[in-house]
């Protein structure tokens, strides 16, 4: 027979909780925003580093594209 009430002892401590995993960087560095905002910095600082056209090159760019610009709906001129 079973003695009544049945007294059972715990194995191990019950875990309510969650454990809290540490800060870590390389865990952020992976992350896909973070990926992408530095990627933009980088592609920002690079276009900041880049040589300036200078004034005879720039007549020399614009006449060749003379006839490939862009319609003006796109670049904001009026229609005709």
């Amino acid at each position: 027979m079973i003695s009544h009430p049945v007294k059972l002892a715990p194995i191990a401590p019950k875990q309510y909780y969650e454990v809290k995993e540490p800060f870590n960087v390389a865990g952020l560095l992976k992350s896909p925003m973070a990926i992408m905002m530095l990627v933009s910095f980088g592609l920002m600082f690079m276009m900041n580093r880049m040589p300036k056209p200078d004034k005879k090159e720039l007549a020399e760019m614009n006449k060749q594209m003379g006839a490939a610009s862009l319609p003006s709906f796109l670049t904001g001129g009026a229609p005709q």
